[in-house]
């Protein structure tokens, strides 16, 4: 997930994911730095939705 002109300032850690199938979630700046990147470590294949 990419987000421009954004920063995160949440911590992802405190998330219960145990009953999701989201093992893992990592973020990071890129860019000029004021891009987020927010990536889902899965534990199975899931079916892409993408609303706008």
């Amino acid at each position: 997930i990419d987000a421009s002109g954004s920063r995160l300032t949440g911590d992802f850690s405190q998330l219960a994911l145990d009953r999701t199938v989201i093992k893992s979630i990592r973020s990071g700046h890129y860019g000029q730095g004021d891009d987020t990147r927010i990536v889902l470590d899965l534990t199975a294949p899931v079916q892409l939705n993408s609303f706008l």
